[in-house]
Order: structure tokens, then C-alpha cells, then sequence
């Protein structure tokens, strides 16, 4: 749709649909954050995911892009 195939589409994928970082957490608690809201973003988004990496990988799969 773009003009991304192959790698250039599989980067993309990894970048975006990637959970935070679990360093996020630490750095939230040395600068006297939120750490609390950083620690359950990072759970939050470690298993939503899961679901989306495979939901985007199959989608793209049967749609040719890959």
C-alpha cells in the first residue's frame, strides 16, 4: 500500500507493535514518577502484544504482503 515490502515492512511491524520497554519502569522510579503506571503499562502492553504481533503477521500473510 505504502511501497513497503519485505524487510522494510517486517521492521516496521517490530517497531510498532512492540511492547515498553521494561527499562521505562526504572527510569519512572529514579526520576520520582509514576512507576506505578509505567510498571503496569509495560504488563499491559507485553501481553496485548502477543495477540497483536500475530494478528498483524497473519493479516499482512494472507493479504500478500509478505
Amino acid at each position: 500500500m505504502l511501497g513497503f515490502r519485505g524487510i522494510d515492512l517486517v521492521s516496521l511491524i517490530g517497531i510498532f507493535a512492540s511492547p515498553c520497554a521494561v527499562s521505562s519502569y526504572t527510569m519512572a522510579r529514579q526520576m520520582d514518577s509514576d512507576y506505578e503506571l509505567s510498571a503496569g503499562t509495560v504488563v499491559f502492553t507485553t501481553m496485548l502484544s502477543c495477540f497483536t504481533l500475530f494478528c498483524w503477521i497473519y493479516f499482512l500473510k494472507e493479504s500478500g504482503f509478505f
